[in-house]
């Protein structure tokens, strides 16, 4: 059983017995009172087994027929041996008129035992550029750096006061010192 299964036994259980209602057992499922109604007769016929879901071990309405499957494993390693998934997919749609879905000519590919033709790269690290609001005045004294905020720029100076670094948004005209009274 599931984990959203493995509780309703205990509750339809405490639900035949008579020590909780229908409504309470219903709110700790988060199922109506009909449901649980239907699930009570349910577990009385079969006991806890009964209350598993019915399509569990049932073949997919959905899957590809074995037909169609072996078929495109047999393309896959003499006709289009060496394509990957994508373009194996548009071969067999275009050429052949199979409409299948990559992820399927994948599991196929799998199910052969055949690597990707070339693996996926992973993500590429981002390095972020350091925000506006993350710098702060005197955050680098540490290192001998003073920030000045301006008007319109950041700038980085060092103690003698010589500018390291300005990282202006606006014209540098319209900047100024912060702590500049005037």
């Amino acid at each position: 059983m599931s984990r959203k299964e493995l509780p309703r036994a205990g509750l339809i259980k405490a639900a035949l017995a008579g020590r909780i209602t229908n409504r309470q057992a219903a709110d700790a499922v988060q199922l109506t009172v009909r449901q649980i109604q239907r699930l009570k007769r349910r577990f009385e016929a079969g006991g806890a087994p009964a209350l598993r879901h019915r399509s569990r071990g049932q073949p997919s309405p959905r899957r590809l027929s074995g037909k169609l499957a072996s078929q495109i494993a047999v393309l896959m390693t003499t006709t289009y041996a060496g394509f990957n998934d994508v373009h194996l997919t548009e071969k067999l749609r275009e050429v052949h008129g199979l409409a299948v879905c990559r992820e399927s000519v994948r599991r196929i590919r799998l199910r052969l035992g055949r690597p990707a033709t070339r693996p996926r790269r992973g993500p590429r690290h981002r390095r972020r550029r350091v925000c506006r609001h993350q710098l702060e005045p005197g955050r680098f004294a540490d290192f001998g750096i003073v920030l000045r905020r301006t008007v319109s720029a950041l700038r980085f100076h060092d103690v003698e006061g010589r500018a390291l670094r300005v990282l202006e948004h606006l014209h540098p005209s319209n900047c100024r010192d912060v702590n500049d009274v005037g």
